[in-house]
This record gives structure tokens, sequence and C-alpha cells, in this order.
């Protein structure tokens, strides 16, 4: 893994601020506190988010501030990799935003916090595992040690020391997988008690079934005795029962023959009934007839006579019509006749002319009219004569026509009796087929009858005998009934003990296999605790002894680059014995920089034999320390530079306040804080 650069916003003394690293080693410069190593804490917040403990929000956000962030960007396995984190303050804490996101090769994946630290680690190959540790020790032991925590290994009590050792060498595996296996082990007592407990009475389960087919098998004994006389029972019950169908089927026959009886006799007296009825209705209609016999019938076309007076009547209807008319005509001509007269009489002038009208010329107008007024009298006397005549005959016309009417409404109820008087003929003809039809009916009746008699007199003992049949079939019923109860018994009982039987196999088996089981979980146990754990063991031991003997060289080998007349190793558990001329030298006695030499030689020989061990961790190219140089007189720090020599690493980055280090590497970047605020000059 190659860091290329981090940009931060509000990240403790910084507001806005980018750093970029190149390849080869670098040193960050600058004095105490002027915000060296927040660059490194921002870039571990980049990585895996906040590590509570380790790692809070409150001591990353700028004070003052309401939000910040760290955007990475870096190089991973020839892959262009961005990872942005952001800071947001609330109401009592600072916790992580929810905007972050990561970037490869320019596809850009927005994910939650906690999703975005499993991307991260699965792409350093780190163990999944720690995505809910709270440290990553992987990270703080091969990358970067902060300063205040390089030494904390080396005073940490033994058993505490091995047990981080084993988690970052990946071996605790081992101690897990027998703490496993002693609980493994308890669970198999456990299970081997309750199956034992659930087996106790398996002999007595074997003892109950032997006894239930020794029952079983009298049951079946007895029912093979009752058999034989059952099935016999059932044929003799079978005939008997198909005789006493025969016999249901005679009784049947006779009693259709009964009802026929009844029928015909029924039949025969309704016959006998409707023929006097009918005999009574033809004499009836007989009589009827010579009474209307007498009756004389001429056809006469009455509605054309009423019909040619009513024309007649109506001819002379508008001939009085037309009388009023002329006499209303000359009323209002002698009305007229009369206003001229008087408006001549009072007339002077002449209302067109205007000229002086002599008394000569009113006289002969006058007279004139007088004589128009007799005229008109003597018309309308002459027209109300004639209307009067015609009125008259007017009134002995309609007389006939009511006459008429009277003649044609006897004539219609004479037609409508000699039409009943043809029904009634043919009512009495139909009457005299339907008594033929009877009577020869009758005949037939008698005829069946006599046969049926016959018929009836064959099964006059058959109810009898069917009765003696019901009784044998109700007696063999009984004794098969009585049987097949017997039979019932025996075979429920059958049934009962054979499922007595089966649920006792099934529970014998069911404990014969927790025998097996008990016998396989038993040796399964002493397996394990003989043999499994022991080998556990053994590979621990060699796996750790291996890991010490080679952790050992490298501590050995870096102790001895930095100091003089001093010499180094670590014991089983890994810690680190120092001695001067054979004589051990207890860590509380050592001078600052020999503390910081023994933290710096530890560090280093756990980056390296973490990258040996798990080679497939990507970050094997990038090492950073953290004040390496703490402490160290000027000697020390001259031998400073053979160490980085020695290193091999693509990137290395440093941080510390000694100016002497700028000599020993490739690239220099320099941290300033003013006013409080924290700047970086490339």
């Amino acid at each position: 893994m190659i860091i290329k650069k981090i940009k931060i916003n509000n990240i403790r003394s910084y507001e806005n601020s980018e750093v970029s690293f190149p390849l080869g080693s670098t040193l960050l410069s600058g004095d105490i506190g002027s915000g060296k190593s927040s660059i490194l804490l921002a870039l571990e917040f980049a990585l895996f988010g906040l590590q509570p403990g380790v790692i809070s929000g409150s001591s990353l956000l700028k004070k003052g501030t309401d939000e910040g962030f760290a955007e990475l960007d870096l190089v991973l396995d020839n892959q262009e990799i961005k990872i942005k984190r952001t800071l947001e303050r609330k109401k009592n804490s600072v916790g992580q935003g929810k905007d972050c996101f990561i970037e490869i090769n320019g596809k850009k994946e927005q994910l939650s916090p906690e999703d975005l630290k499993a991307k991260v680690l699965q792409l350093l190959n780190y163990p999944q595992s720690m995505l809910k540790s709270r440290t990553n020790l992987l990270y703080r032991f091969t990358i970067y040690t902060p300063q205040e925590e390089m030494k904390q290994i080396l005073i940490e009590k033994p058993e505490e020391r091995v047990n981080i050792l084993r988690k970052i060498f990946g071996i605790d595996k081992y101690k897990n997988i027998l703490s496993n296996l002693e609980i493994v082990s308890q669970k198999i007592k456990e299970r081997v008690k309750i199956k034992e407990a659930k087996t106790e009475d398996v002999e007595q389960k074997r003892q109950d079934k032997l006894i239930y087919e020794t029952k079983k098998a009298e049951e079946e004994k007895n029912l093979r005795e009752i058999l034989p006389q059952l099935n016999i029972l059932q044929a003799d019950l079978e005939k008997n029962k198909k005789n006493l169908q025969e016999l249901s089927q005679q009784i049947k026959k006779a009693h259709e023959i009964r009802t026929d009886l009844v029928s015909l006799k029924i039949n025969l007296k309704n016959n006998e009934d409707q023929k006097q009825k009918d005999m009574k209705e033809i004499e009836r209609i007989d009589k009827s007839l010579q009474e209307s016999f007498s009756i004389n019938f001429q056809q006469q076309d009455f509605k054309k006579e009423i019909l040619n007076l009513k024309e007649e009547i109506d001819n002379r209807d508008k001939k009085i019509r037309e009388f009023f008319s002329e006499i209303a005509v000359n009323e209002s001509k002698k009305k007229d006749v009369n206003e001229l007269e008087r408006r001549i009489h009072d007339l002077i002038e002449c209302p067109y002319c205007k000229q002086q009208v002599s008394e000569d010329h009113k006289k002969r107008i006058l007279e004139e009219a007088r004589k128009n007024i007799e005229n008109c009298d003597q018309k309308v006397l002459v027209l109300r004569q004639e209307r009067e005549k015609i009125e008259i005959e007017s009134k002995e016309i309609k007389e006939k026509i009511e006459q008429l009417r009277d003649k044609e409404r006897e004539a219609e109820t004479i037609k409508l009796k000699l039409a009943w008087i043809a029904e009634q003929k043919k009512v009495r003809d139909n009457l005299f087929a339907e008594l033929k039809s009877i009577v020869e009916k009758q005949f037939a009746l008698e005829d069946k009858l006599k046969i049926l008699d016959q018929d009836s007199q064959n099964f006059k003992d058959v109810e009898k005998n069917y009765e003696m049949q019901n009784g044998i079939i109700e007696d063999l019923a009984r004794k098969e009934r009585e049987l097949a109860i017997t039979k019932a018994q025996h075979d429920r009982q059958i049934q009962y003990h054979q499922s007595r039987i089966l649920e006792l196999e099934k529970e014998i088996g069911i404990k014969e296999g927790m025998i097996k089981e008990i016998s396989r979980l038993k040796k399964l146990n002493e397996w394990i605790s003989d043999n499994l754990s022991v080998l556990l063991m053994s590979i621990e031991k060699n796996v750790m002894l291996a890991i010490n003997i080679e952790f050992n060289k490298m501590f050995e080998k870096w102790f001895s680059m930095l100091t003089e007349n001093l010499s180094a190793r670590v014991n089983e558990d890994f810690s680190p014995i120092i001695e001067q001329q054979s004589y051990e030298i207890d860590y509380e006695g050592l001078s600052g920089g020999e503390r910081t030499a023994a933290a710096l030689a530890y560090r280093l020989a756990l980056n390296q034999i973490i990258n040996n061990l798990m080679s497939k961790l990507t970050t094997r190219g990038l090492l950073i320390l953290d004040e390496p140089t703490d402490g160290f007189s000027s000697e020390q720090l001259e031998k400073m530079r053979n160490i980085l020599d020695e290193l091999k690493t693509e990137q290395l980055i440093l941080v510390s306040h000694e100016s002497e280090i700028e000599g020993f590497v490739q690239n220099i970047i320099k941290f300033e804080k003013k006013d409080g605020k924290s700047q970086v000059f490339n």
C-alpha cells in the first residue's frame, strides 16, 4: 500500500490542509505540538473510522466547529483508491457522518461507516473479525504505533503480552480452539449423562416386548379357532338372505296385485257411475231438444234496412239544417232592412255626397224596404212549414228503425238458441260414444279382475314364509354378531399388542442407538482430551517457539544496531531481557534512550515477523514511525541512519522533531503551528 495524499478539514489544529507523500523515506518535521501526529491519526481515521477508547470524535474534530473530514488517496494492488470519512458534532458527542465513500479506479460507492471499514479490511486482507475490534492491532503493530504506545507492550504483564502477540500473529485461534474443545468436551459429557439416564430402562423395555409378543400369539391362536365358525355362519346368513330377498320380491309382487285389484274395482265403480251419469245427461238433452223443435227462423238483413233508413234521416237532417240557415239569413236581412228603415227615417243628408235627402226619395227607399221585409217574412214562413214537414217524416223513420232493431235482437236470440240446440246434439252424440267406450272398458276390466283374483290366490302363503325366513336370518345374524364381537375383541387386542410391540421396538431402537452414540461420544471425548488437545497445545507451542526464535533474532539485530555494551533477547513469553556483561538489567533501570531503543527494536521485529507470517497483507510496503528517537543520544541518532538504510520498504514515514534526522531521509515535510493553527510546508 502506498499513500499518495491526505486532505483534512477541521481535524484537531487544522482547518483545510493537504499533505502529499512521495515514495521512499519521508520525514514529518516540526516542533513538538506542531501537528505531525495529527496527520497520522487522520490517516488512521480515514482507513478505519473512530475507535472507542483509541480515536474519539471529540479528540479529532477541531474545537468550535460542527463538521470535518479526512480524505485519503492511496495505491493498492495497482488500484487507485480514494477514501473519505466525515465527522459531525451532535448535541452531546461527536460521531461519524453518513457522507462516507470509497472510490476505486474512478468508481464511487457510498457506504455506511461500518460497511466502509469492512471494505477497507477486505482490501488490506485483514481478518474480518477485526470489524468489531476496538483497536486494529495489525495496523498498530505493522504500520503505525503512536509514540505513547511504543513502549507499552514492553511493560505489559507477560500473560497479557503473549495474548496480544497471539492475536497479532494470528495464532490465538489455537487457544480459542482449546477453549472451545473444553466446552465441547463438557457438552459431550452432559450429553452422555442425559443419554445414559434415558437408556437405563432398555432391558426392561426388552422384557416388556417379549410379554406383549406372547399375549399377541395367544390372541392370534384364539382368533384362528373362531374364524372357521364365523365363515360358516356368514355363508349360511348370506344364503338365507338371498332366500329372503326372493320372498321379498314375491311379497312385493303380491302387494302390486292387491293394489291393482283395488284399483280395478275402483275403476269399475267409476265406470258404472259415469255410465249412469251419461245416461241421465242424454235423457235431459233429449227432453230439452223436444221443446225447441217448434222454433221458426227466417233470415232477414235488418242491418242493411236500418242503414238505409239512417241515410234517409241524415238527408232530412241536412235539409233541416239548410232550412235553419236560410231562415237565419232572411231574419238577418229583415233586421238589416229594419235598421235601414230607421236610419232612412232620420236621415237629413247623404253621408257620402253630403246632399240634402228629399222626403220623396226617403219615401221611395222606405217603400222598397217594406217590400223586402214582407218578402223575407213570406219566405221564412214557407221554410218553417217545409222544415216541420221534414221533422215529422224523420220521426216516423226513427220509429221504423227501432222496430227493425227489436226484430234484429229477436232474430239474434233465435240464432243463439239454434246454436245451443246444435251444440246439445253434438254433446248427446259424444255422450253416446263415451257410453259405448265405458261399456267396452267395463267388460275388459271385469276380465282383468278375474285374472288378478286368480293370481292373488297363488301368493296366499308368501308372507307367512317370509316371516319364517326372517326369523331364521335373525337367529343366524345374532350368532354372527356374537362371533364378530369376539373376533373384533381379539383383533383389537392383537392390534394393541402389535402397537405396543412397535412402540417398544422403536424405543429400544432409539435407546440402542443412544447406547452406540454414548460409546461413540466417550471415544470422541477421550480422543479430544488425550489426542486433539495435546496436539493443538503442541502445535501452538511449536508455532510460538518458531516465531519466538525468529522474533528473537530480529529483536537482537535491531537492538544491537541502536546500542553499545548492551545485548537483548526475548524469553518464551516474549518478554525482553536486557543484559550487560551477562547480567540482566531491569527495564526500569534503563535510560530513556535505551528504553526507546528497546521499544523501537521490538516494534521493528514485530513489523517484520508479522509481514512474514501474514504474507497476503497488502500493507507490507508501508511503515510509519512516530518519534522513534525520543530520548536518543547523538550517538544513537547517528545509528538511526543505519536503521533506515536497513529497512526495505517502498514508503517510510517518520515523525520527529530532531533536526539530525533530516539528513537521513529522501523527503522532508515541515509543520508549523501559529496562533493555534497548524500549517504544512511540503
